[in-house]
């Protein structure tokens, strides 16, 4: 018997983006296959190549964390797709409760500059606000489709981390860290920064 896999259209509309706090079998499934089909390419904090069990264990753990919010982007269609995903980290360190991370943003290879991503990053903001967050940091393999990804979405680089992750035989790459502040900020009269509420 012949297993067909299906590819599912690019999206025509803006996807619909979900918050979720759990992933049922179909999604796990698709958010598991969809990063195993990138760590070849962009390899997203593990080896290639990367097993169903272990990219599933990755999100059933991610997607239970209290202090993640985990965020996918769906096809408007009636199947409900699942293009994407990413997760909002909210940063605990009591210190910090103003502050949240951006963790694996993955958009199927074929959903690629369709807009997904910015679906993705801009309901992560909105989620970010919701939760108090007034800045957002995260960190990207060098390479300038993202660089210039983020730049776009505002995102301020900070600069690069040398040797930050390895290949299997030891040979080492750079990540690029951004940020970005959410709530607008104004220079005072004595040139510090103010928040505007």
């Amino acid at each position: 018997m012949t297993s067909l896999t299906t590819t599912p259209p690019l999206p025509s509309e803006t996807p619909v983006i979900e918050v979720m706090d759990r992933l049922d079998p179909t999604d796990l499934h698709q958010v598991s296959s969809i990063l195993i089909s990138l760590v070849p390419t962009y390899p997203l904090c593990f080896h290639a190549p990367l097993s169903l069990s272990k990219a599933s264990s990755y999100f059933r753990e991610a997607v239970s964390r209290a202090d993640v919010r985990f965020l996918v982007a769906r096809a408007c269609s009636t199947d409900r797709t699942i293009l994407g995903c990413v997760q909002l980290v909210l940063v605990q360190n009591e210190n910090q409760t103003h502050r949240a991370e951006v963790s694996k943003l993955i958009v199927r290879p074929e959903c690629h500059g369709t807009g997904v991503g910015t679906a993705l990053m801009k309901g992560l903001e909105e989620c970010a606000m919701r939760e108090k967050r007034e800045i957002v940091v995260l960190d990207t393999g060098t390479g300038k489709e993202a660089e210039r990804f983020y730049e776009r979405l505002g995102y301020v680089e900070v600069g690069a981390i040398p040797d930050y992750w390895r290949k299997v035989d030891g040979e080492g790459f750079c990540t690029r860290v951004f940020y970005k502040h959410l709530v607008p900020k104004r220079e005072t009269a004595a040139g510090g920064l103010v928040t505007i509420r």
